[in-house]
């Protein structure tokens, strides 16, 4: 019997020594467990911060971007005096002005959980090595702004800007450091980019047409038509009337149903144009001594002396040529009719007509002269004559300045405007501030769910094909030609773009009918691949116009956009690349964090 008590209690003690072991292996793998997700965990927390702390660098970056898209000046009149209030932005002068950038250290300090939830980040934006270069701009002369700003404000025709300071044209290193806790872990990144203001005004911000060279240009066959302003919805109804009268002295169909005043002037003119072209000279004096009986209307001249008056001239452009330009004008256009028939009252002034087949206006119906004019620009018509004189031949004239508005003498008497403003600094310094340089030919087309999005200067040294909707702000510019394909349209209505092309020509290639909503400079003027007329929502300098090689028909409507008030086409943007990143050791994230709690905010 005792053999078999030994073999029981043997078993027992074989039993209790594996659940022993097995306990101790449960409890270590608990034990190695719990480590192990506490670890991982911590690490979860750890690639959290870092994470975050590069993600607040980001959207400091974007905040101070942003910053470029407001005002630098809001005024509003005081309500008891009426008296201007200024308030300047200082979060965009602090970026623009090279002093007050030189001493730049501010923090942007996110909201709790602003980012990822549990976390919480701050930025230290730091600038160092600051140099300026060559595009940097001025408030423009007319502007309405505090005395502490007139320093960065350039008179009217100044020759010298020594005792002024720019504003952009700037080029600092930034240092960023993001700083972040995550459920109780930090991080801290640290990067260093460069960082650029650039004034991305256009060629010839201020003018319409600027014609550089010192040739004769003439415009003569087809459609060459400057615009200043949208007319106002009173127009519409004078030139409805004025249509209804036409149609019942000339038998023609206007087709006045339309509700665009533009394009009722175009059908007017073309009615006029085509009445006349049927008649004999003589049938086609008398229409017109008949139309001067109906259409003489005080109404008329009362009409377009209220449109005057609730004009904004300081957004027109003006027009330039340093050699010649002699412009055909059309046959009795629409103009004609409020300038000479209504305002004169009958004959008492021989009407003016221009040419059959010739449509060129240098400005807006009834408004020529408001325009300003500079430089050697004249208008070729002819006068008539009224049918009880007996003269059926019209009177060639000689031609004559453009308007009491054209300053014949003002590349002489001005020497230092002959130049077309902002293009020497984009053909030696352009390649230098480019946001990007491509090497090789480019095409570049937007879609509405995917437009082209402008960033700064974009610089082409084998030439662009381009077209389609695009958003931003940006220039193009092209060592040789620019090929726009499709309709170029911006998306938004403060987008803007501006074509350079430096020594060629920029080249319209869509057949029919092209938009562009851009500026234009083009050293050999436009180009034609198919293209009979183009719209242009911008503005046109070239160094020779070549009307030959053109589309038929050019209509060009300023863009007030483009000027530069108040320093609004300053573009500020930090380059992609980084000049060096690194994660910093726990020891300096102490004095990081400490070092930004008495730091100005970045708003």
């Amino acid at each position: 019997m005792k053999p078999r008590l030994t073999r029981r209690g043997s078993s027992i003690f074989i039993v209790f020594g594996i659940i022993s072991v097995l306990f101790i292996f449960g409890v270590s793998f608990v034990y190695i467990t719990s480590n192990q997700t506490a670890s991982i965990r911590m690490m979860e927390a750890r690639i959290k911060a870092r994470l975050l702390a590069e993600s607040a660098v980001e959207k400091a970056i974007s905040r101070l971007e942003s910053q470029f898209l407001n005002e630098l000046v809001h005024m509003e009149k005081d309500a008891t005096t009426g008296d201007p209030v200024f308030e300047i932005n200082t979060d965009l002068l602090d970026l623009i002005d090279i002093d007050r950038l030189a001493g730049f250290s501010k923090v942007m300090r996110l909201e709790p959980d602003e980012l990822i939830a549990g976390g919480q980040a701050a930025v230290v934006v730091e600038v160092r090595d600051v140099i300026s270069n060559d595009f940097s701009t001025f408030i423009d002369f007319r502007e309405k702004i505090p005395d502490s700003l007139k320093v960065h404000q350039k008179p009217r025709n100044a020759l010298s800007v020594i005792d002024l300071e720019p504003l952009g044209g700037i080029q600092a290193k930034v240092r960023l450091r993001g700083h972040a806790y995550v459920d109780g872990m930090s991080s801290t990144v640290e990067m260093a980019k460069i960082f650029r203001v650039t004034d991305i005004s256009p060629p010839a911000p201020d003018h319409t047409l600027f014609l550089h060279s010192s040739k004769e240009e003439v415009l003569k066959e087809g459609s060459f038509v400057l615009s200043n302003l949208d007319l106002p919805p009173i127009i519409l109804k004078l030139l409805k009337r004025l249509s209804r009268q036409v149609e019942d002295a000339l038998s023609v169909e206007v087709d006045a149903h339309t509700d665009k005043a533009r394009e009722l002037i175009e059908n007017l003119n073309s009615a006029l144009s085509e009445g006349f072209k049927s008649e004999s000279l003589e049938e086609s004096i008398a229409l017109i001594d008949e139309i001067s009986k109906v259409v003489s209307d005080d109404t008329i001249s009362e009409t377009v002396d209220n449109i005057i008056l609730s004009l904004n001239p300081r957004n027109w452009g003006r027009v330039r040529t340093n050699g010649r330009l002699e412009v055909y004008m059309p046959f009795f256009a629409a103009d004609d009719i409020i300038n000479y028939f209504a305002e004169s009252g009958g004959w008492r002034d021989l009407p003016e007509v221009g040419y059959l087949f010739h449509d060129n206006r240098l400005h807006d119906p009834y408004m020529s002269v408001y325009t300003h004019y500079e430089g050697l620009v004249y208008k070729r018509y002819r006068k008539i004559y009224p049918t009880h004189y007996g003269i059926v031949e019209p009177e060639e004239v000689a031609p004559e300045q453009y308007t009491i508005n054209t300053l014949l003498e003002y590349p002489r008497r001005y020497p230092q405007h002959k130049d077309v403003e902002n293009l020497e600094r984009l053909r030696v310094n352009g390649m230098n501030v480019a946001t990007v340089v491509f090497d090789k030919r480019v095409r570049l087309f937007g879609t509405a769910s995917r437009p082209l999005e402008l960033d700064g200067i974009w610089y082409f040294r084998e030439g662009v094909q381009l077209g389609g909707p695009y958003t931003g702000r940006g220039m193009i510019v092209s060592d040789k030609q620019i090929v726009v394909e499709e309709d170029l349209v911006k998306v938004h209505p403060k987008d803007t773009l501006s074509l350079v092309s430096l020594n060629a020509e920029v080249v319209l290639a869509r057949a029919g009918e092209l938009r562009v909503e851009s500026a234009i400079y083009a050293q050999e003027g436009l180009a034609r691949q198919g293209t009979r007329k183009v719209d242009i929502l911008g503005n046109l300098a070239v160094e020779n116009l070549n009307r030959e090689a053109a589309p038929s028909d050019i209509y060009i409507r300023f863009d007030a956009d483009i000027k530069n008030h108040m320093v609004d086409n300053l573009h500020g943007l930090f380059a992609d690349d980084w000049i060096y990143w690194r994660n910093l050791a726990r020891d300096n994230r102490v004095i990081v964090e400490q070092g930004y709690r008495a730091l100005p905010e970045i708003h």
